[in-house]
């Protein structure tokens, strides 16, 4: 409640409005089409549990220090090590049909994955996190040998799982936060980030599991063209265009894009690939109007946060990781990368409020 209160006028009308306006979708009935139900609508009140677990994180967590961002990366290291030995566990372990056919999907044994990309996505996010937490590291000649050792991890599983998104948010975030928070590398520190990527690549080839291509990051039929080399993202954009125009105030609820879809004769994915366009196919514009000032407010807050405690730049590089990688796929829709979204504004909150407090 403090929070709510401590925001802006405009702000806080902006939120209400969102909290009174984004689930009326979810009890809707839309004529001719499977009705919205209980599923979108619980879906839509883990939304107010995601914001409830950032403000948590917020209050919860003390000073932030460069010893405890050590510590942080270790230990997330150690679950990314952890992770990685369960994966191939479960790899292995999978029995293999005889012979084996052309194309076998793979993508489906990752644990707790509906798709190779947003386990990529994940890594990816992290990556971006080690990345700028070793140019801190480096520009204070404090980094170590180890913390290299994970962002090679890192690496690895991303470029392993073919996300390009991953690589696109590597190759637009990083060299923008070095530069605006100068902590750009020198040119030993750029060598070793080339060796790391090539290690982690390298490591990756080697382990791609035969016969599904979904695990590389490229074949040369992707460069026919734009929607080949976006795996057909412009299609499902267009068709979710069409749709929020049959609806474009309230939209058509959660988990709608299936069955939008799906009448058009294409694959009913979960979400469309892209976090604006399901903003207005689930919520329409009365919910992502509101929630656009909402997250632009909150980036550019946590940036400005970050200019005045560097210790929290890697939690920025992974906000804006996902938030790049979010206008390809559903960092802003699985609870799994929500919840790391609401990690990092929860953790540059406490900052700023922690600098606050000492001020005072």
């Amino acid at each position: 409640v403090d929070d709510i209160l401590a925001l802006s006028p405009f702000l806080r009308m902006t939120l209400l409005f969102f909290l009174a306006t984004f689930w009326i979708s979810s009890v809707l009935m839309v004529p001719g089409e499977p009705p919205t139900g209980p599923l979108q609508f619980a879906y839509d009140l883990t939304i107010i549990i995601h914001l409830l677990f950032a403000g948590a994180i917020a209050h919860a967590i003390g000073t932030i220090d460069r010893a405890a961002l050590r510590r942080f990366a270790t230990w997330m290291g150690f679950g990314a090590l952890a992770f990685a030995v369960f994966t191939a566990i479960q790899f292995i372990a999978r029995p293999l049909p005889e012979p084996l056919p052309e194309r076998f999907v793979w993508q489906y044994a990752i644990p707790g994955y509906i798709s190779v990309r947003l386990f990529g996505a994940y890594y990816g996010a992290l990556l971006l996190f080690y990345a700028a937490f070793i140019l801190g590291e480096e520009k204070r000649g404090e980094a170590r040998p180890v913390q290299y050792v994970w962002m090679t991890l890192m690496a690895a599983m991303t470029i392993w799982s073919g996300t390009r998104a991953a690589i696109l948010a590597l190759v637009l975030i990083l060299p923008a936060l070095a530069l605006g928070y100068r902590i750009w590398p020198t040119r030993e520190v750029i060598l070793k980030f080339v060796a790391c990527l090539g290690g982690a690549a390298t490591i990756a080839w080697f382990l791609i599991p035969p016969g599904d291509p979904q695990f590389w990051l490229f074949l040369l039929k992707d460069f026919g063209s734009v929607n080949q080399i976006s795996s057909g993202r412009p299609e499902i954009w267009a068709a979710m265009g069409r749709a929020f125009l049959e609806n474009p105030l309230f939209g058509t609820g959660p988990f709608s894009s299936g069955w939008l879809l799906a009448r058009e004769g294409m694959f009913p994915q979960l979400q469309p690939h892209n976090a604006i366009m399901q903003f207005l196919v689930h919520w329409g514009l009365l919910g992502t109007v509101p929630v656009l000032i909402l997250l632009f407010a909150a980036t550019r807050t946590v940036h400005r946060i970050a200019f005045g405690n560097p210790d929290v730049v890697p939690f920025v590089a992974m906000l804006d990781a996902l938030l790049v990688m979010s206008l390809f796929d559903g960092m802003l829709h699985f609870a799994r990368h929500l919840m790391l979204v609401m990690v990092c504004l929860g953790v540059v909150f406490a900052s700023g409020r922690a600098k606050l407090a000492a001020a005072d």
